[in-house]
């Protein structure tokens, strides 16, 4: 972290380190089964991607974009379509990926649920209940907190 408490610094050498070892996979797994470069990608680059998440996830849109060119070069190697005119899209639907952002939410969401009792956080030091309850919410909800700054 910098000290205007940016995150892009961080961000960047871990999609630099992610890219290094998907290079390496690409040099040493050139002709591979597609389930073997799954299984690569899956254990090997994701987690350097997605470790300690929680607490760096990243929320600009240019750190979110870096993050999903990875997974996206990943399709790439791991179906052997390197052609410009392929739909990655089509790839990572194929593949069954979820994005990077949907996977880092349900961390976020299961770190939540560790709060209560499985993580040593009190929990009412930073989050508070729901100013009321309605028909859209329940009495475990809690108030979204809001900033209009980046930094405090």
């Amino acid at each position: 972290m910098t000290s205007d408490f940016s995150w892009n610094k961080h961000v960047d050498n871990v999609v630099n380190k992610a890219n290094g070892t998907l290079g390496f996979l690409r040099r040493y797994l050139q002709m591979s089964h597609p389930s073997l470069n799954t299984t690569a990608y899956t254990s090997l680059v994701r987690p350097v991607l997605e470790y300690a998440s929680t607490v760096w996830d990243p929320y600009t849109n240019s750190c979110i974009d870096k993050m999903e060119m990875v997974q996206r070069r990943a399709a790439r190697y791991v179906l052997h379509r390197y052609h410009n005119t392929s739909s990655v899209g089509k790839m990572l639907d194929t593949l069954q990926w979820t994005s990077l952002e949907e996977r880092k939410k349900q961390q976020r969401l299961a770190m939540l649920y560790k709060i209560h009792g499985q993580v040593a956080v009190n929990i009412s030091d930073y989050l508070k209940p729901a100013p009321r309850i309605s028909r859209h919410s329940h009495e475990l909800a809690f108030q979204v907190p809001s900033t209009s700054v980046d930094y405090i």
